[in-house]
């Protein structure tokens, strides 16, 4: 069964092993597989799959399949945003952020969010005096642009005109869905 519940309208009539048969669907497995996670008593594997073919064949069912599928998109896209958009910060990451005026580094209070977000270690240390001594150790810039490199490259395969077509694209396109996500779950 899903971690987070029924991804689908209660309202729909299904019986508690057609709820359970929807969640393992709707989590990746076959319909024959299905229906003996969900609990069936289908001995045969001709009986399992004409269970699974009967099921598969109930609107209430179907519905009810869409609806959890549609779910865990929308869960997947504001994931992939989410994932997008802090690579994205890594990447790009100014490092100019981490040094005060008189050359000092910033105290971790006062770092930018965007760039507190590529940091991977904090050392404090103090100098003689006593006053704090920060040392930052950003993320790996390298295999975070690669990454996007990559991502760049699968999202361009198709070509079409709403490919993306440089790794700036891909990462104003992130940050643009990441404003989504969070606009979304503020409401």
């Amino acid at each position: 069964m899903r971690r987070n519940g029924t991804p689908f309208n209660k309202n729909l009539a299904l019986t508690v092993l057609e709820a359970r048969f929807v969640n393992a669907v709707a989590g990746g497995a076959i319909p024959a597989q299905a229906v003996k996670d969900a609990g069936y008593a289908s001995k045969t594997h001709n009986s399992v799959k004409a269970q699974a073919s009967r099921l598969m064949a109930k609107p209430e069912i179907k519905e009810a399949i869409r609806q959890a599928n549609n779910a865990s998109l929308k869960l997947a896209e504001i994931d992939t945003a989410q994932v997008l958009n802090g690579i994205g910060k890594i990447a790009f990451a100014d490092i100019r952020g981490l040094v005060n005026e008189d050359g000092t580094m910033k105290s971790i209070k006062d770092l930018p969010e965007e760039l507190a977000r590529a940091i991977s270690q904090v050392r404090i240390g103090f100098d003689k005096q006593g006053n704090p001594q920060f040392d930052y150790k950003l993320e790996g810039r390298t295999k975070a642009l690669e990454l996007l490199a990559n991502i760049a490259k699968i999202t361009n395969g198709g070509g079409g005109a709403d490919a993306v077509k440089t790794i700036s694209d891909l990462v104003k396109a992130s940050a643009l869905l990441g404003a989504a996500a969070e606009r979304g779950r503020a409401a």
